[in-house]
């Protein structure tokens, strides 16, 4: 199998910034509601249409493509249909806003199940360590960059914000030029020693319900914050603004170093990311100044490793058969995952004698989760081991 050059590399990259879209507008919200002039929490509906539509489409994905739909094809066809998102641009129009979030849901489905698809199938050994780091280094910063710019755009124009929505123009371009099909899946059984059966086993099962957890209680912190900082008089909301970003700044630098990580830990990385991230909660729950929120919100920034920690995980217990479906499922919990972090806080804040709940029982949670995996960990064999 050709390796794909660098600019499909980079194309892969861009895909995966693009992961942040979906939150892009966060900062615009009320400028779009009022140049709507709509309510801003019906607006707000744009924020949890495409995470539905992202996870029906990060499962259809996994399961048909390689077998029965090229993997260009889809990519390159859904970056392509994912610049009606931009549409708002030109037409105001509530309903076509509102289609284009479904659009976008579906087009983001891709860009979270198949970038680590692919480089799985073009890299191997430390390469594909380093390409699945530095691609989550892409994501990891792609939605502050995109919440950054539309929170600028927004002052000058409502409107403007949804030109983030014109990034896929980006990678198109690029993986045209420069990104080879990978051989069917059917070639690549006959060549594999573990085998063709797309069946999920055990391990992977395990590491997908994994993935869901760590997101559910580590997106606790971004739930939290201001009610930290300002509820405690830490600051005002621009200290908090200030702070938040750490979540994303921990994520970029961890996953650059996810390569070296992981070949220093192994299967034990994503235990270990797991205690960071815990101990990154209970510092945001216990701090008393600025400076321990920015440090807690940078350790729970691991949470995003997780992301190639669990990838790289499975991709031992799979096959050229269910590798994508795997991959697939994983990021699909992962956002499930991220939508019961509501509901976690509502029942958290009904404990007494806790000023902020939430952060306190997602560490404490976490930890004895991180401890159970730990034992489950040393307990599990490799695969090729007697």
């Amino acid at each position: 199998m050709k390796e794909i050059g660098f600019l499909g590399f980079l194309g892969l990259c861009f895909v995966c910034f693009l992961q942040g879209g979906t939150a892009g507008l966060s900062p615009a919200l009320q400028g779009i509601a009022d140049g709507l002039g709509m309510d801003v929490n019906t607006v707000g509906l744009i924020q949890t249409i495409p995470g539905i539509f992202g996870v029906i489409s990060s499962i259809l994905v996994g399961k048909f493509v390689g077998t029965r739909i090229k993997y260009k094809t889809v990519m390159i066809g859904m970056l392509v249909l994912a610049l009606i998102a931009a549409a708002p641009l030109v037409i105001a129009w509530w309903p076509l806003l509102l289609f284009s979030r479904v659009i976008l849901g579906l087009s983001t489905g891709v860009y979270y199940a198949l970038p680590p698809t692919l480089l799985m199938r073009y890299y191997s050994g430390d390469k594909q360590r380093n390409r699945l780091g530095i691609s989550n280094a892409f994501a990891s910063a792609g939605g502050g960059v995109m919440m950054l710019v539309a929170g600028l755009l927004v002052m000058v124009n409502w409107k403007l914000p949804f030109v983030i929505f014109l990034l896929p123009l980006i990678p198109i371009v690029l993986l045209l030029v420069d990104m080879p099909e990978p051989e069917p899946i059917a070639k690549a059984e006959g060549a594999d020693s573990k085998g063709g059966s797309s069946s999920l086993g055990v391990p992977i099962i395990i590491n997908c319900i994994t993935g869901a957890v760590v997101f559910c209680l580590g997106t606790v912190a971004l739930q939290a914050i201001s009610v930290v900082v300002i509820g405690r008089g830490l600051g005002t909301g621009a200290e908090a603004g200030i702070a938040a970003p750490f979540f994303n700044i921990g994520a970029v630098i961890l996953s650059a170093l996810f390569a070296v990580l992981y070949k220093a830990l192994k299967k034990f990385l994503a235990p270990v990311t797991m205690l960071v991230v815990a101990a990154g909660l209970l510092l945001l729950y216990f701090a008393t100044n600025i400076v321990m929120v920015g440090a807690g919100m940078f350790l729970v920034g691991a949470e995003l490793i997780m992301i190639p920690t669990l990838i790289t995980d499975n991709g031992k217990f799979s096959t050229p058969a269910n590798a994508a479906f795997a991959t697939a499922l994983l990021m699909a919990l992962f956002n499930v995952g991220g939508f019961f972090t509501g509901p976690f806080m509502i029942l958290a804040s009904r404990a007494r004698g806790l000023d902020v709940p939430g952060p306190f029982f997602a560490g404490i949670i976490l930890a004895v989760f991180a401890a159970v995996t730990l034992i489950i960990r040393i307990a599990q064999k490799e695969p090729g081991q007697a």
